[in-house]
């Protein structure tokens, strides 16, 4: 039997309506409820079993078949009606009884043209328009006129409708699911009210956690707060190193160049100071201990006999050596014997000196020369280049010996240029004022770090930096001409280092010369390059035992480098400096 969905809830009703002794009776005597173990005292189970063989794919049987017809509208209407009327009364039927019983009513018909026609009707909708009961029950009435009029019934439209078995269980039908819906309703309710109990005492200890919640939240933001300051904190410091670890490493090495250059310079002022001192007679007495001490090592060592021996071979050789080039160097008419005997003598000498393992001395040329250029003056030094060069295109000169009295020249002018203090710094050797160190540091006695607050000190100098009428920003112009007073004042001073910062939008970093450096502070606000100075004071402080002096007006700056132990000269100071 085909069943549509809109038809199972009336088969479902009428399945619930069969009597449960019909349901047992029939279960006793029909094979398809003998398998399956199947009790015929379940009744629950064998309604379940009436729905899936109504429903299923095979044929209904009789005896099942005409049971649910007992049950359903085909009893009392559809097969009291012959097909013609069905079709006609189709809508009124539906609208009367509905379309799903009507349709489930002739399904269960005996007649095979009433159930064909039911299947056909299960695949299209009804024609027209959709009817009002009242409309259906007056055209019902209609074609059943004639029989109303015999049976004693009226045929208008304002007679009261007769209550018919189906109607009445319609209404019970309504009433129970209304009852029902009601119970599950109450039980419902029930169950609200008793989680409105449960959901009060929820409330209650939520309050209480929330109460209890607040505090620890309180407490909780404090610790947040002192927690995020000090992260703020540490990470600001963090970001600072990791930014200028660069620049640190870089600043480090130049102070320990600076550093290493003092020490030089100082120990040759050392050496000159003791130069000028007069000769004590202790030294005389020293050098002939000294000389008695070798000839009696002579006389008791034999290894020391022999290199004394061979040493003297050496000395004659050298002798013989010396004739024979002058002899050469003097001749009108060399003779070839006399030039094979200098080449002999001169590889002799040179496997004796060698056995002994003396370096060999440097041609007397290249020794006057070093000699010259060690003593000559500053204004002498170009002049003196000029003159290796001369010598190297006349072939006088080897390659080795350019390159040593280069490196002579390169020397001599590092060390007048360091040893030369700037215009305007008449210097004491005691004096150990801020000033003083300074230039100490530019005169190589020292090793020093020059800090210069960039804009502070324009404002300072405005006389020398800033147009007459003034500015509220220093120029381009203005912060390029004080770095290359700097790089005046320092550039060539090994033991003395420069750090320039300017406030700047964004930070960067460059060298204007070997020893001075260039730094835009970036960030945001007044007072940028305070924090650059800061740091810097802290780690040249941090690095080894040199001079911090720090050039600037701001009061405030001055204070906290001096707590940091740094030295502080005015801009005007500066200036006086600078020529």
């Amino acid at each position: 039997m085909h069943i549509t969905p809109a038809m199972t809830n009336e088969l479902e009703r009428v399945i619930h309506a069969l009597p449960g002794d019909d349901l047992v009776a029939l279960a006793r005597t029909e094979p398809d409820f003998l398998s399956g173990g199947f009790r015929a005292s379940n009744v629950s189970a064998l309604r379940t079993r009436v729905q899936q063989l109504a429903t299923g794919a095979q044929p209904l049987n009789e005896p099942l078949r005409r049971l649910l017809q007992r049950h359903s509208l085909n009893s009392g209407c559809v097969r009291l009606l012959s097909v013609v009327v069905l079709t006609e009364l189709r809508a009124a039927l539906a609208a009367l009884f509905g379309e799903s019983r009507v349709l489930l009513a002739m399904l269960l018909d005996d007649r095979a043209e009433v159930q064909e026609l039911a299947t056909r009707w299960t695949q299209q909708e009804i024609a027209g328009r959709v009817l009002e009961p009242a409309a259906a029950a007056a055209q019902a009435r209609e074609m059943f006129g004639s029989l109303l009029t015999a049976l004693g019934a009226s045929g208008g439209t304002d007679a009261p409708p007769v209550l018919t078995r189906e109607a009445w269980q319609t209404a019970r039908e309504n009433l129970e699911q209304q009852l029902r819906e009601a119970r599950a309703e109450m039980r419902r309710l029930k169950g609200v009210e008793d989680r409105l109990a449960r959901t009060r005492d929820q409330l209650a200890a939520c309050e209480r956690d929330k109460i209890a919640t607040e505090a620890r939240a309180v407490a909780a933001e404090t610790l947040a707060r002192q927690t995020a300051r000090e992260r703020d904190t540490a990470r600001t410091e963090l970001e600072r190193e990791l930014n200028h670890r660069e620049e640190r490493l870089t600043a480090a090495l130049d102070t320990r160049l600076a550093e290493e250059s003092a020490g030089w310079l100082t120990a040759a002022h050392a050496v000159a100071r003791e130069a000028a001192a007069p000769a004590a007679g202790a030294e005389d007495a020293l050098l002939a201990r000294a000389a008695e001490a070798l000839a009696h090592q002579v006389a008791v060592d034999r290894h020391s006999g022999n290199r004394a021996a061979v040493a003297a071979r050496l000395e004659r050789l050298d002798g013989q050596l010396a004739q024979a080039r002058d002899a050469l160097a003097n001749a009108l008419q060399p003779a070839p014997e006399l030039a094979a005997v200098e080449r002999e003598l001169d590889a002799e000498a040179t496997r004796v000196r060698q056995l002994l393992q003396r370096e060999i001395a440097p041609p007397p040329l290249e020794t006057a020369l070093a000699a010259r250029f060690a003593a000559a003056a500053p204004e002498q030094l170009v002049a003196l280049r000029n003159l290796v060069t001369q010598l190297v295109a006349l072939g006088a000169l080897e390659n080795g010996a350019v390159a040593r009295l280069t490196a002579v020249l390169q020397r001599r002018q590092d060390v007048a240029r360091a040893t030369t203090p700037p215009p305007g710094a008449a210097m004491q050797a005691d004096d150990d004022t801020p000033r003083g160190l300074l230039c100490q540091a530019l005169a190589g006695r020292r090793a020093g770090v020059l800090l210069v607050d960039g804009h502070n000190v324009l404002f300072g100098l405005q006389g020398r930096y800033l147009p007459p009428a003034g500015a509220a920003v220093p120029s381009a112009a203005a912060r390029t001409r004080l770095i290359e007073d700097i790089v005046q004042l320092t550039g060539g001073r090994p033991t003395c280092r420069a750090w320039i910062v300017f406030d700047g939008p964004a930070r960067t970093e460059n060298t204007a010369a070997a020893n001075v450096r260039v730094t835009y502070s970036g960030g945001t606000g007044e007072h940028r390059a305070d924090l650059v100075l800061l740091d810097n004071v802290r780690f040249f402080r941090s690095v080894g035992n040199t001079a911090v002096v720090l050039a600037s007006n701001d009061n405030a700056l001055c204070a906290e480098a001096r707590r940091l132990g740094a030295h502080v000269i005015s801009a005007l100071d500066l200036g006086s400096l600078l020529g």
